[in-house]
């Protein structure tokens, strides 16, 4: 029973490094794009295959090979989607980066004081952070996309900050920085992890 989930495990990862081998090589960006546009739906048979053998009760050394191809895999994950959001990033012309920093510094100083929520990267926060951000800011019809995206920026620091700020302060990076936060913090890891929660039971 076990053979089949591992194999899974073992097809996946061979995905993601394929698809890895795309990043940097301008003539593969297609191609990356391609392999992005499905990654949770692999990442998602992933997470079946990891529930369906934590429900088997293998044996520590079993499951310490299995939970590193799984932190192996969600590293391949992360380095795809922080190459897909520099790509989509970077498709404004060179020349603009300069005005685009000092628009971005006038905006910082017009946007009224918000009393900000404030999320690092750490999963078990991610689903309370992104409500509360949610209601205090995406909410507001009164700001623009480019104002929501600076509020955003200045609620997240440590690895949540480095997938995203790259991004210059315009509107259509919001939803480039919510698409890439989404597709690293909101994936079904969280189910696997509460599953070995129920597991566990209280320590």
């Amino acid at each position: 029973m076990a053979g089949k989930y591992t194999a899974r495990i073992t097809g996946v990862l061979r995905w993601l490094g394929s698809a890895v081998l795309n990043i940097s090589r301008p003539d593969r960006e297609q191609a990356l794009m391609a392999r992005y546009q499905v990654l949770d739906d692999q990442m998602a048979d992933l997470y079946a295959a990891y529930r369906g053998i934590l429900e088997l009760g293998l044996e520590a050394d079993a499951m310490a090979k299995i939970n590193a191809d799984i932190d192996q895999a969600d590293d391949l994950a992360d380095k795809i989607i922080q190459a897909v959001g520099c790509l989509k990033g970077s498709s404004a012309a060179d020349a603009r980066v300069t005005a685009e920093s000092e628009a971005s510094s006038a905006l910082m100083s017009r946007l009224p004081l918000l009393d900000l929520p404030q999320f690092n990267g750490d999963l078990e926060q991610w689903v309370a952070f992104n409500k509360l951000f949610e209601s205090i800011v995406h909410s507001r019809r009164d700001l623009t996309p480019a104002q929501k995206l600076a509020y955003l920026l200045a609620s997240l620091t440590g690895e949540a900050k480095g997938l995203v700020q790259h991004l210059g302060l315009v509107d259509g990076n919001y939803d480039i920085a919510r698409d890439l936060l989404n597709r690293r913090y909101q994936n079904v890891r969280r189910l696997a992890d509460s599953h070995v929660a129920a597991i566990l039971g209280p320590t």
